[in-house]
């Protein structure tokens, strides 16, 4: 019987790119990253994660450093502005994964890395607020005051 795929199509490239956000990385600390996500037993493998990063690349969403960093000779990739764009659109997918995943193991996500996910959203939120609309003086200080208060209420909430 063959074995169930554990990673729906894309899922794989959405949390590369998801870490690449964080820093730039080699294809097997990406593994190691992915891993820690999800649990050992559903680390990919390098036969998902280097063709992951290959389309990724010549979407020219993530570029290599073309610098061989390591003993094994492995580059490092990160995020270009166009990926750090992508990002911004894909963060509900990504949010979506990860819960999916998260359900599954329940501690696999820190809470960390929840807060980042929210703050992707809200920065996606800002930004097509910010482009779509033109901006008066009350949008500009209703805006502000939901920030403001958000704020607050996370400082309050230590």
């Amino acid at each position: 019987m063959p074995q169930q795929r554990y990673f729906q199509r894309g899922e794989v490239k959405s949390l590369v790119m998801y870490l690449l956000q964080q820093r730039p990385a080699h294809g097997h600390e990406l593994i190691k990253g992915i891993a820690n996500l999800v649990g050992e037993e559903h680390q990919p493998s390098p036969a998902e994660i280097y063709p992951a990063l290959a389309s990724l690349e010549v979407a020219g969403f993530i570029c290599g450093s073309g610098v061989r960093m390591d003993a094994d000779g492995s580059q490092q990739f990160q995020l270009t502005e166009a990926g750090k764009q992508h990002l911004l659109v894909e963060a509900p997918h990504i949010q979506a994964v990860l819960a999916r995943l998260q359900g599954t193991l329940p501690e696999a996500l820190p809470s960390t890395e929840v807060i980042m996910l929210a703050m992707t959203q809200l920065q996606q939120t800002l930004d097509k607020a910010i482009s779509s609309t033109p901006l008066n003086k009350a949008r500009i200080a209703a805006v502000a005051d939901i920030l403001q208060r958000a704020s607050l209420a996370i400082e309050q909430s230590q």
